[in-house]
């Protein structure tokens, strides 16, 4: 984790800058927020309690929200408190933002990501430039620790700021009670997840079977489903397995693995037991949805996963050197950066790519742009035409992927 560094802040002189230019500058540059001093560190472990009662303040959330419903996240012995960043006025805590490290999967590629979560300021202190301070220095932290994008779930007027943009794919599935009859299936076989080890066992085998998934250890699945609203069900017959996670009360789906036949007779249980009305089920991409789904749904649509900040391009396309070697023309080069910051080329020859570092790439797009390019889910219009359009047109949009239950 790279160090954090003491700084003060005075938001209504901030010159407009680039991220890299401010990060540059931190380590030197003392502002003034009010009139006081401000100092971001780092959370200790015997700050467990106090930052609890900070959050379930800042959300106006019951005590003992955050562990019982991210206990894979929150609880003490899962809190890394390396990657909380405090900003700490008269003793208490101000001002919160955590970093949560993960390693997703999506298609062939394997990307470092940062995920952003708790962004927080005590009502008394907001107003004064907190979070802007928090959430600078944990892109410039995220960076120094080797993360290529960095994704989170807000407000997007909030945190484009930041150069966040809603990205990424998720092919939705609805279901209905006459959708699902006309498939002509019983739910035989169907039953509640209570905890049994063998069962965890397969149900962890099935989530990393997926196209897309996080890297995640069996005791970390068991822990993302054992959320407070959360229910496991599965379906087991002649050697075949299935399971899907029924989260809240409208009884939507967040994560489900193995057979599609046996995804569809859960989805029949749930419609039978509940009376659930419209079900619906999230795929990374169309490619990842059997035929008897799609006959079965009632309809269907195409949405982004969250949002997406692309902190290290050259770091991103070597991610996804194999996309990029299948869909790249052979002999062509493609340059790609963020505004102010250094860019990636990416060539082919005879089959296989090589990234490099692009001071001055043929294209150059804000943050925003470059997430909705690359990570889609619909084309960005190019005010520039020709090779580089067109090029972008054959790589573009990359597939990314967060399953619900992984969101932090």
């Amino acid at each position: 984790m790279s160090s954090i560094r003491s700084i003060t802040f005075r938001p209504m002189f901030l010159r407009r800058t680039s991220l890299r230019c401010w990060t540059r500058r931190m380590s030197t540059e003392r502002c003034r927020a009010k009139g006081k001093r401000m100092r971001i560190s780092r959370a200790r472990p015997d700050e467990y309690d106090a930052i609890q009662r900070y959050l379930e303040d800042a959300y106006g959330l019951p005590c003992g929200f955050f562990p019982a419903d991210y206990p894979h996240l929150w609880r003490k012995e899962h809190t890394d408190f390396r990657n909380i960043l405090l900003i700490r006025q008269g003793g208490a805590i101000a001002s919160l933002v955590r970093i949560f490290p993960m390693t997703l999967v999506c298609a062939d590629a394997t990307i470092p990501a940062g995920g952003i979560g708790a962004v927080s300021t005590s009502p008394s202190f907001r107003g004064r430039g907190y979070m802007t301070a928090l959430m600078r220095e944990a892109l410039s932290a995220m960076r120094a620790d080797g993360y290529a994008v960095s994704v989170l779930w807000g407000d997007r007027q909030r945190y484009s700021h930041f150069g966040y943009e809603h990205a990424g794919t998720v092919y939705e599935l609805t279901f209905s009670s006459r959708s699902i009859a006309r498939a002509g299936l019983r739910a035989a076989g169907v039953r509640r997840w209570l905890g049994e080890r063998d069962l965890l066992t397969r149900i962890h085998a099935a989530y990393l079977q997926q196209r897309s998934h996080a890297v995640r250890t069996i005791t970390q699945t068991r822990q993302c489903l054992m959320k407070r609203d959360c229910t496991v069900y599965v379906w087991e017959q002649k050697g075949e397995f299935a399971y899907a996670v029924r989260s809240g009360w409208r009884g939507q789906i967040v994560e489900h693995g193995g057979s599609p036949a046996g995804i569809l007779r859960i989805l029949i249980h749930l419609d039978q037991r509940f009376g659930a009305g419209a079900l619906t089920v999230p795929f990374p991409g169309r490619d990842a949805v059997a035929d008897i789904l799609l006959d079965a749904a009632a309809g269907w649509c195409v949405r982004t996963t969250g949002m997406v900040r692309i902190l290290d391009p050259v770091r991103l396309c070597t991610a996804y050197r194999r996309h990029f070697e299948r869909c790249l023309p052979d002999g062509a080069e493609l340059s790609l950066g963020i505004e102010g910051e250094t860019g990636a080329a990416v060539s082919s020859r005879g089959g296989r790519a090589s990234v490099r570092a692009a001071r001055h790439p043929d294209l150059c797009l804000s943050s925003p742009q470059a997430s909705r390019l690359v990570f889609g889910p619909c084309a960005e219009p190019l005010a520039r035409r020709g090779t580089t359009a067109e090029l972008c047109g054959k790589v573009f949009p990359l597939p990314f992927f967060i399953w619900p239950t992984d969101h932090c």
